[in-house]
């Protein structure tokens, strides 16, 4: 299981969404399966998923396609270095910090820009439980500030 926190930080005013679906993603690739529900450790760049029941502790998260409403939409992953002890305050800090890059490159506006202002960045990171056992990946998705809202759409490109 992972911890969830919502790296959600305060950005402005709403801007329309626009995107492809899933099966056409602008980029030539093949649509992503998009059915039933997958494990955190299997997620790929480019799914989109709803929330699951349980926030505090997720080990899989319903998947749908981009085309339709949905809460979340994974932009990047990668991993934390290896700190000599497991701190929770460190590893949601640096997680945050690891995201904000390729949130640009994904989205195609910097986070902190107006264009984005509507967008927040949940990330999905280690348990105390899962470091002990190796590991180091964070998740980092995009999704829209308010929790009462919803994407539509990809996110890939669609502010730049």
């Amino acid at each position: 299981m992972r911890v969830v926190p919502i790296f959600i930080t305060a950005v402005l005013v709403a801007a329309p969404l626009t995107g492809c679906s899933s099966d056409d993603n602008g980029s030539g690739n093949v649509a992503l399966d998009t059915t039933g529900s997958r494990s955190v450790f299997d997620l790929e760049v480019g799914l989109c998923y709803n929330y699951p029941d349980n926030t505090t502790s997720v080990g899989e998260v319903p998947l749908t396609n981009c085309a339709l409403a949905h809460d979340a939409e994974v932009f990047y992953i990668y991993d934390l270095p290896d700190y000599p002890a497991y701190n929770e305050d460190t590893v949601t800090s640096d997680g945050f910090d690891g995201c904000l890059d390729p949130f640009k490159a994904y989205v195609g506006v910097d986070y902190y820009a107006t264009e984005a202002e509507d967008l927040g960045i949940y990330g999905l990171y280690p348990s105390s439980g899962t470091w002990a056992n190796g590991d180091r990946e964070v998740i980092c998705s995009v999704v829209p500030l308010s929790v009462e809202d919803q994407l539509t759409g990809s996110m890939r490109g669609a502010r730049g």
